[in-house]
C-alpha cells in the first residue's frame, strides 16, 4: 500500500465525478504511480460507470496533482482565487479545476476518432 485513490461528488444524472489521489510518502513521488493509477480509475469511470466527464481539483502549491493532471490529458478549466490570508513557498493559493470528456479520454486512449 503506498497511497489511495478516489473519486468524489458523483453525479449520475450529469455522468460527472471528480478524481483526487494521495501518496503521501516522498520515495513513491515521480515514479509514475499518480498518473498510472488516476488513468486506470478514469478508465472505470468511464468504462464500467458509463461517465461523460471527469475533473479533478486542487490548489496551485500542488504541483504534483497538477503534473498528473496535466500528464494524464486534463485541462485546465478554471481558477479561483482562496479566500486564505496566507500562501504556499511565497505563492497566493488558488483552487485549479481539470476536466476531461469520455470523448477526449478515448483519443488520447488511442480508441476513439
Amino acid at each position: 500500500h503506498i497511497g489511495w485513490i478516489n473519486y468524489y461528488h458523483l453525479d449520475k444524472q450529469g455522468r460527472l465525478a471528480y478524481v483526487g489521489i494521495c501518496l503521501p510518502e516522498e520515495e513513491t513521488w515521480g515514479k509514475g504511480y499518480g498518473p498510472e493509477a488516476v488513468s486506470l480509475l478514469v478508465d472505470h469511470l468511464f468504462g464500467r460507470m458509463e461517465l461523460e466527464e471527469v475533473k479533478a481539483a486542487t490548489w496551485t502549491g500542488n504541483r504534483r496533482m497538477v503534473r498528473c493532471a496535466e500528464k494524464c490529458g486534463f485541462r485546465e478549466i478554471a481558477r479561483t482565487p482562496y479566500e486564505a490570508e496566507y500562501s504556499v513557498r511565497g505563492e497566493p493559493l488558488e483552487r485549479i479545476e481539470f476536466h476531461i470528456s469520455r470523448e477526449e479520454w478515448l483519443v488520447l486512449r488511442g480508441g476513439g476518432s
